[in-house]
């Protein structure tokens, strides 16, 4: 959605995971953007769950832990690839040319990333198009 989005305004989208590895590693795909992009989108969802460690150990150390009691303390989280990339992105562009689009739901951020550019959904990223397209100065 975001590609067509960008695409339909005359923003030339490259989608990370389209591109062809062609034996690159990760690294090398992303000095491939470097070169090639000026600002990067960083979608997160929350497509894995997790918590700390001491959390699960205060549920399943109590008398009769059910199933149900230790999901409680499980929170929606961005997938790990993602969060690594961003920081990659990040390095290889400057955090004033990474924009996180991030669901409110999300838990278990990095605090540090507190200064880069990020805008929330609740469901879908077209929520913040609007926005978006205001800020891209595009029509």
């Amino acid at each position: 959605m975001l590609n067509k989005f960008l695409n339909k305004h005359g923003i030339d989208a490259i989608i990370f995971d389209d591109l062809s590895d062609k034996g690159k590693t990760i690294m090398e795909q992303i000095e491939y953007i470097q070169n090639n992009v000026s600002l990067a989108f960083v979608v997160m969802t929350s497509d894995d769950v997790g918590c700390l460690k001491e959390d699960i150990d205060k549920v399943t150390g109590a008398p009769k832990a059910s199933l149900s009691k230790v999901l409680d303390v499980l929170q929606g989280r961005a997938r790990q690839n993602v969060l690594f990339e961003m920081g990659l992105f990040i390095g290889a562009l400057g955090k004033e040319n990474v924009c996180f689009l991030k669901q409110k739901n999300l838990k278990d951020l990095p605090s540090d990333i507190d200064s880069v550019l990020c805008k929330y959904f609740d469901k879908t990223v077209e929520e913040n198009f609007d926005e978006m397209r205001d800020e891209l100065h595009i029509e």
